[in-house]
C-alpha cells in the first residue's frame, strides 16, 4: 500500500484468548519452584468488552452506511454500482450534517 498509494496500513487484531486459569496457576507454581514469584492473574485479559484502537471508526462508518435502506442488502450485480451507492449514502450523510451547521 505504501508503494502503490503512499498509505500506511496498521492491522488491528483482537486480543488473544488466554490459557485457562488452571494452566496459568500450574505455570506460576512451576516458576515458584525456580524461585520466581509470579501473579498469574496479571496474565488474564480484561473481562468484558475491550475497545480496539481505531477499529470503531470502520464499524461506525459501516453502521452509518447501513442506515440507508438500499445498502442493507447487497442487491447490486456490479461492484461499481455498489460503490456509487456508498458514495451516495456518504454524500447524503455529509449534506445533512452541513445543513445542520
Amino acid at each position: 500500500m505504501r508503494k502503490a498509494l503512499g498509505w500506511s496500513v496498521d492491522l488491528v487484531e483482537r486480543p488473544k484468548k488466554p490459557a485457562p486459569e488452571e494452566v496459568l496457576m500450574r505455570w506460576a507454581a512451576e516458576w515458584a519452584k525456580e524461585g520466581v514469584t509470579l501473579d498469574w492473574q496479571k496474565f488474564m485479559p480484561q473481562q468484558g468488552f475491550v475497545v480496539l484502537p481505531r477499529r470503531w471508526v470502520v464499524e461506525r462508518t459501516i453502521a452509518w452506511i447501513d442506515q440507508n435502506r438500499r445498502m442493507s442488502k447487497d442487491y447490486e450485480r456490479l461492484c461499481a454500482s455498489g460503490e456509487a451507492l456508498v458514495y451516495a449514502a456518504m454524500i447524503r450523510l455529509m449534506t445533512r450534517r452541513l445543513a445542520r451547521v
